[in-house]
């Protein structure tokens, strides 16, 4: 919702206590670094994508890998 409405840092703040209470969470690791590369924080975003990578819950490693190419190449 928040993501959709453009309102990067309330979203963010949710998607960061999601990852308090399941530091697992793969969609919020997917969002906070959507939201991360929309921000131009770069670094923060290719971490939260290079999280999914170890992330045994997630299964969609190209996904991860796809976030972190289109960053590196902009």
């Amino acid at each position: 919702l928040y993501t959709g409405l453009k309102m990067f840092d309330l979203a963010s703040q949710h998607f960061e206590a999601v990852l308090v209470m399941k530091p697992a969470h793969p969609e919020a690791s997917i969002y906070l670094g959507a939201i991360m590369a929309e921000k131009k924080q770069y670094d923060e975003a290719i971490a939260h994508f290079k999280s999914l990578l170890t992330n045994e819950g997630f299964d969609d490693k190209e996904r991860a890998y796809f976030y972190i190419g289109r960053i590196e190449s902009e």
